[in-house]
């Protein structure tokens, strides 16, 4: 039987997933960094760790790996995820892209830029330090990494901008400012193999 590890114990999704992989007949053991994560009772067998920015995330993690005998890991948690890419090393199935590709996409504003020149259509972004500029009130201010929406808010002019960053406490070239785009949100998720095939694309509306 192959064991599967799961990061994120916490999340939401996690509950069905460990139920899918079950009936596949896999092997479940679930991490993660709160001992109250309801997938750390629901898998096979669950573990506490550091979060994903520790120093001892990796070791921890490499330590349960070994232990479990785990078989292939599924990071699921932004933080965990460029850490994680490494358990290759140790001849270990990650399913992710590969290391450079996360770390592009974890980073919005060098994201935005590569989307823009491979042509496609994003909001206009800028780095805080480089200010405004000719974007247009209001504007959407977000940390360039992060998740959940922390940090992020849309904001009527230069004085609730000012104000923000100043709550948000980071750096202004570690923040950046998008066009403000009105309309119904859509989020995609894609599936793709390891091989490079493309297995699913599932468009949501939030």
């Amino acid at each position: 039987m192959s064991t599967v590890l799961l990061t994120g114990a916490g999340g939401v999704a996690l509950p069905g997933l460990i139920a899918a992989l079950r009936s596949e007949g896999y092997r479940i053991v679930a991490v993660d960094a709160s001992p109250q994560a309801v997938g750390l009772f629901l898998a096979d067998v669950g573990h506490v760790i550091p979060l994903g920015q520790a120093p001892d995330f990796l070791p921890r993690l490499r330590q349960i790996c070994k232990v479990e005998q785990v078989d292939v890991v599924v990071p699921l948690v932004d933080e965990e995820l460029v850490p994680a890419t490494f358990l290759e090393d140790d001849g270990i199935a990650v399913v992710l892209p590969r290391r450079p590709f996360v770390e592009m996409c974890l980073d919005k504003f060098v994201l935005m830029g590569r989307l823009c020149a491979a042509g496609f259509d994003v909001p206009a972004t800028r780095l805080a330090s480089d200010g405004v500029g000719d974007l247009a009130f209001p504007v959407v201010a977000k940390p360039r990494t992060g998740r959940g929406s922390r940090g992020v808010a849309v904001l009527g002019n230069a004085d609730d901008l000012a104000r923000h960053l100043e709550a948000v406490g980071l750096p202004a070239q570690r923040m950046i400012l998008q066009e403000h785009v009105d309309g119904t949100e859509f989020t995609v998720s894609v599936v793709v193999g390891r091989t490079g095939r493309t297995l699913a694309v599932v468009p949501k509306e939030i």
